[in-house]
């Protein structure tokens, strides 16, 4: 969080800071930080530390024992990726884990 330019601290910050983007539409903007992620969105791997020889940022590397990925979605097989492409609204409501 930044304070993006307010002046004063909001009675909650909660309610005046945290909101979540309709993944449907796409959202533009200029600065790579907050760009759009209608495409693609970053992910977060939750793995097994010793079936893997390395990490890289946030997804292992290298199994060192067969893996099943899926994602976290629809728990389908799934490539090991630092993305997950076309996520859309419909698919957030019948995800297993989201965060």
């Amino acid at each position: 969080m930044s304070s993006n330019g307010a002046i004063s601290n909001p009675k909650s910050i909660l309610q005046a800071k945290v909101w979540r983007w309709n993944h449907d539409i796409k959202h533009p903007h200029t600065v790579s930080k907050f760009r759009c992620r209608y495409e693609k969105i970053e992910v977060k791997c939750i793995f097994k530390t010793a079936s893997f020889t390395n990490i890289f940022d946030h997804h292992p590397l290298n199994s060192s024992t067969p893996a099943i990925i899926v994602d976290s979605v629809d728990k389908k097989p799934s490539k090991l990726d630092s993305f997950y492409e076309q996520l859309t609204e419909e698919k957030i409501k019948q995800a297993h884990l989201i965060c």
